[in-house]
């Protein structure tokens, strides 16, 4: 069973929650459920929501939207995964599609059909949680605040010790290991949903050098993902 190791005096329980400031995280999306999740963006990609082509193009960490489009030019790549049933998608360009409840559907028929994963649950949903721990406004600025439960903004980000783990939690951390490895074995050399996966695991615990180890990883998968470098920064911070 997880048990989060720092509290605050009022007894509510810290933890990372930075939420994502992407320039696509506008009000537009505030009041709609996110279907999935974008992990890798390469190439040139535009992203149409409710019809109206966003000024940016789409970055990995970001939620996408029931009707959005997306629109791959030659030798583009885009991953995301949806979150409801574990579908990992990997489209390649020249490509379009539209994003359906449960998958990514073809527009144009013209392009090569997507590489499809199905992940287990377990999977998924610490994946989906990653989707709330990079805020980069914060990290470019002042470094990050650390919450589960509250925040206090007046507080400068503060570096969290490390945690002794109990058996329970050791046992669960190696469990998860286990199946960062099996994820490993399934996942492209630019893939970084295994290290998303355990990054999230890890993140319960405050283990942050081990974390710290998993951001290197993805750096080293996907150099140009500027929220990896930012989040990389602040796990600097912390150690």
């Amino acid at each position: 069973m997880k048990k989060y190791k720092n509290f605050y005096p009022s007894g509510k329980i810290i933890f990372i929650v930075l939420t994502l400031n992407l320039v696509m995280a506008t009000s537009a999306f505030s009041s709609e459920t996110a279907l999935g999740m974008i992990t890798q963006v390469s190439g040139r990609v535009s992203y149409i929501h409710k019809d109206k082509k966003q000024n940016e193009p789409p970055e990995s960490f970001m939620n996408f939207y029931k009707g959005d489009k997306i629109i791959l030019e030659p030798d583009s790549l885009l991953q995301l995964i949806f979150f409801e049933n574990g579908r990992k998608e990997t489209w390649e360009g020249p490509a379009s599609f539209y994003l359906d409840h449960l998958k990514g559907v073809a527009i144009d028929h013209k392009g090569a059909a997507p590489k499809i994963t199905s992940l287990p649950a377990i999977v998924t949903n610490e994946v989906r949680r990653t989707s709330k721990i990079v805020n980069i406004s914060r990290l470019q600025t002042s470094g990050a605040v650390i919450v589960r439960g509250q925040e206090n903004k007046n507080d400068p980000a503060q570096s969290i010790p490390p945690v002794q783990l109990d058996v329970s939690e050791e046992r669960e951390i190696d469990l998860a290991k286990n199946t960062y490895k099996m994820l490993l074995k399934n996942s492209s050399k630019t893939d970084i949903t295994p290290e998303l996966y355990l990054f999230s695991v890890l993140a319960d615990y405050d283990q942050f050098r081990e974390m710290s180890g998993l951001v290197e990883t993805m750096k080293q998968k996907q150099p140009d993902n500027s929220t990896i470098q930012e989040l990389s920064r602040w796990m600097e911070s912390q150690m």
